[in-house]
């Protein structure tokens, strides 16, 4: 008779602690917080905390909406935010580069390691450049880490070929 007694106290507590465990409280599923940064043509620049399931459209909402110069052909509504994302909301009235009326603001990371001379780095630290200086030019290139003189004339010629 101990023995059974021992064995249903052992049962209850094993019982009782996966009910604490797992009652309906930690089954209900919780919408995560996301943080996103967006610059450019935004009326209010910075980060915006927004649930994880939130779209580009309700970000443009939160940060007061596009100013009147942005490129809205370039805009995907309806693209997922995803934790930590940069997201920059490009101009219409982007300089055009002086060799053959080539966008460099829109150019891809594939793009820029197209061109001889032109690696990952270099490639990426162009790309946050001109992200960060936005009314940049070809020749303001020069100004990126990684590229002097000689790289600069490459660049220069890899639209002319």
């Amino acid at each position: 008779m101990k023995k059974i007694t021992v064995v249903i106290i052992i049962l209850l507590m094993f019982l009782g602690i996966w009910v604490r465990l797992y009652n309906s409280e930690h089954l209900e599923y919780k919408d995560r917080v996301i943080k996103v940064y967006v610059c450019g043509e935004i009326n209010k620049e910075g980060i915006y905390s927004l649930n994880e399931k939130s779209r580009l459209e309700d970000l443009i909402k939160l940060a007061g909406g596009l100013k009147e110069g942005a490129d809205v052909s370039k805009i995907n509504y309806a693209q997922k935010l995803i934790d930590g994302e940069k997201i920059v909301i490009k101009s219409k009235k982007r300089e055009q580069s002086e060799n053959k009326g080539v966008d460099i603001h829109s150019m891809s990371y594939e793009d820029w390691i197209a061109i001889d001379g032109i690696g990952d780095s270099t490639a990426n630290n162009i790309i946050d450049y001109l992200e960060e200086n936005r009314n940049a030019n070809i020749n303001d290139l020069i100004n990126v880490p990684g590229i002097g003189d000689k790289k600069l004339k490459r660049i220069i010629d890899g639209f002319t070929k």
